[in-house]
């Protein structure tokens, strides 16, 4: 990439906006964090569901 692409990705327009290659990476992050923690309460919410047989047979 050149210089001019690198800068319009990694440096913000103005001081309280986020850069386009940056808000990609955050999001990114965030998404992926948010499926690692909501994923728990998942899976407890369908075992609740399931009766002891089907737990223990996976």
């Amino acid at each position: 990439m050149t210089r001019r692409a690198l800068q319009w990705l990694f440096e913000p327009p103005s001081i309280r906006d986020m850069a386009p290659g940056t808000k990609v990476i955050v999001y990114a992050i965030l998404t992926f964090w948010t499926a690692f923690v909501l994923f728990p309460i998942y899976w407890v919410l369908i075992t609740s569901f399931k009766s002891a047989i089907d737990v223990n047979s996976g």
